[in-house]
Protein backbone atom coordinates (compact mmCIF):
# COMPACT_ATOMS: atom_id res chain seq x y z
CA UNK A 1 0.00 0.00 0.00
CA UNK A 2 2.69 2.48 -0.80
CA UNK A 3 0.19 4.69 -3.04
CA UNK A 4 -2.73 4.71 -0.19
CA UNK A 5 -4.61 7.87 0.96
CA UNK A 6 -6.48 8.62 3.74
CA UNK A 7 -8.26 11.85 3.94
CA UNK A 8 -10.61 12.01 7.67
CA UNK A 9 -12.48 14.90 9.04
CA UNK A 10 -12.36 15.84 12.73
CA UNK A 11 -15.63 13.74 13.72
CA UNK A 12 -15.46 15.79 17.40
CA UNK A 13 -15.10 14.15 20.91
CA UNK A 14 -18.72 13.28 20.75
CA UNK A 15 -18.08 9.54 20.65
CA UNK A 16 -14.84 7.12 19.31
CA UNK A 17 -15.25 7.32 16.16
CA UNK A 18 -11.88 9.00 15.08
CA UNK A 19 -10.40 6.48 17.44
CA UNK A 20 -11.88 3.85 15.46
CA UNK A 21 -10.91 4.75 11.81
CA UNK A 22 -7.06 5.59 12.96
CA UNK A 23 -7.27 2.55 14.38
CA UNK A 24 -8.59 0.27 10.89
CA UNK A 25 -6.08 2.97 8.68
CA UNK A 26 -3.58 1.81 11.48
CA UNK A 27 -4.31 -2.31 10.87
CA UNK A 28 -4.63 -2.13 7.53
CA UNK A 29 -1.19 -0.28 6.69
CA UNK A 30 0.72 1.22 9.75
CA UNK A 31 1.91 3.87 7.63
CA UNK A 32 -1.50 5.15 6.78
CA UNK A 33 -2.13 6.14 10.44
CA UNK A 34 0.96 8.35 10.70
CA UNK A 35 0.13 11.84 9.51
CA UNK A 36 -2.27 14.07 10.83
CA UNK A 37 -2.67 17.62 8.67
CA UNK A 38 -5.43 20.17 8.85
CA UNK A 39 -8.00 21.63 6.41
CA UNK A 40 -5.87 24.68 5.92
CA UNK A 41 -2.97 22.53 4.58
CA UNK A 42 -5.43 20.16 2.37
CA UNK A 43 -5.42 22.58 -0.81
CA UNK A 44 -6.74 25.96 -1.31
CA UNK A 45 -10.19 27.26 -0.35
CA UNK A 46 -13.48 26.80 -1.98
CA UNK A 47 -15.63 29.22 -3.41
CA UNK A 48 -19.04 29.03 -1.72
CA UNK A 49 -20.67 30.04 -4.74
CA UNK A 50 -19.49 27.26 -6.30
CA UNK A 51 -20.63 24.40 -3.65
CA UNK A 52 -24.37 22.13 -4.75
CA UNK A 53 -26.46 21.56 -2.42
CA UNK A 54 -27.99 17.75 -3.35
CA UNK A 55 -31.67 18.04 -2.21
CA UNK A 56 -32.50 16.07 0.79
CA UNK A 57 -36.04 14.94 1.99
CA UNK A 58 -36.03 13.79 5.40
CA UNK A 59 -37.32 10.45 7.05
CA UNK A 60 -41.14 10.31 7.54
CA UNK A 61 -43.59 7.62 8.96
CA UNK A 62 -46.86 6.73 7.78
CA UNK A 63 -48.74 4.42 9.60
CA UNK A 64 -46.41 1.34 10.17
CA UNK A 65 -44.02 1.90 7.48
CA UNK A 66 -40.65 4.38 7.67
CA UNK A 67 -39.75 5.78 4.79
CA UNK A 68 -35.67 7.08 4.27
CA UNK A 69 -32.76 7.52 2.68
CA UNK A 70 -29.69 5.39 2.46
CA UNK A 71 -27.00 8.18 3.39
CA UNK A 72 -23.44 5.75 3.05
CA UNK A 73 -23.52 2.27 1.54
CA UNK A 74 -20.12 0.78 2.33
CA UNK A 75 -20.02 -2.90 1.23
CA UNK A 76 -16.52 -3.62 1.97
CA UNK A 77 -17.66 -3.30 5.66
CA UNK A 78 -21.30 -4.57 5.19
CA UNK A 79 -22.55 -1.49 6.89
CA UNK A 80 -25.65 0.72 5.47
CA UNK A 81 -26.17 4.21 7.03
CA UNK A 82 -29.21 6.10 6.60
CA UNK A 83 -31.32 9.22 7.66
CA UNK A 84 -33.80 7.12 9.68
CA UNK A 85 -34.06 8.56 13.46
CA UNK A 86 -33.74 5.71 16.03
CA UNK A 87 -37.39 7.92 17.45
CA UNK A 88 -39.31 6.95 13.81
CA UNK A 89 -38.27 3.09 15.34
CA UNK A 90 -38.88 3.18 18.15
CA UNK A 91 -42.30 5.00 18.17
CA UNK A 92 -43.30 1.00 16.14
CA UNK A 93 -42.06 -0.37 18.96
CA UNK A 94 -38.44 -2.14 17.67
CA UNK A 95 -35.47 -1.66 19.40
CA UNK A 96 -31.62 -1.41 19.52
CA UNK A 97 -31.20 -5.54 17.05
CA UNK A 98 -34.68 -5.81 16.74
CA UNK A 99 -36.23 -6.81 13.25
CA UNK A 100 -37.55 -5.23 10.35
CA UNK A 101 -38.68 -6.06 7.00
CA UNK A 102 -36.76 -3.82 4.58
CA UNK A 103 -37.40 -2.66 1.45
CA UNK A 104 -34.69 -0.86 -0.87
CA UNK A 105 -36.33 0.84 -4.41
CA UNK A 106 -33.67 3.06 -5.86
Amino acid sequence: MSHALVYQTDFGTADGAVSAMYGVAYGVDPSLASLAMSFEDSGPALDPASIVELPHSPAYREGDAVTGAIDVLDVRFGSLWSNIPYSLLSELGVGHGGPVTRQVIS
